[in-house]
């Protein structure tokens, strides 16, 4: 069997990168995902929280999660419960559970994502700002239309908890 290496080994600076925020703040790489891989099992991609920076707490209505921290400190909410996140610090999400994530340190906040089924990664790049030639474009003037971004989240089977 032969493979495309070129979409299997993917080096830190590569893949899909977009700038998101407000209300989550951050860099996210789409890594592997049915678009640059045509398998539809699985998408995993990486995402950097600047110091205050947030996941806000959501639930996803069809897939699972896991997140595995490698940089920075923050806290994590699963369900009712808190966690302190520290680098080695893997994340399981089920379905249909509350969770998000704040970087409380002073550094980024650097962490994996793997979602099964795919479909995260589409709510990514709509709210995204893709980086083209290492520039990102222009981030919207004036405040988070919340209203707008909890509409966008639920397309994609995502519910912010507000």
């Amino acid at each position: 069997m032969s493979f495309d290496l070129s979409k299997i080994v993917l080096q830190p600076d590569q893949g899909e990168t977009l700038i998101v925020g407000p209300p989550a703040t951050g860099k996210i790489i789409i890594k592997i995902d049915p678009k640059n891989t045509g398998e539809m099992r699985l998408a995993m991609g990486t995402e950097d929280l600047e110091p205050g920076g947030a996941i806000p707490v959501h639930l996803h209505e069809g897939l699972e999660e896991l997140v595995f921290v490698y940089a920075g400190h923050g806290k994590g909410i699963i369900g009712d419960d808190e966690a302190e996140l520290s680098p080695g610090t893997t994340i399981y999400v089920p379905r249909q559970a509350w969770h998000g994530i704040t970087n409380t340190g002073t550094e980024t906040m650097r962490l994996t994502w793997t979602v099964c089924p795919p479909g995260l990664e589409n709510l990514f790049r709509e709210m995204g700002r893709p980086v083209i030639k290492g520039a990102a474009a222009p981030a919207p003037a004036g405040p988070p239309d919340l209203q707008a971004f909890v509409a966008m989240a639920q397309r994609h089977g995502v519910k912010i908890k507000l």
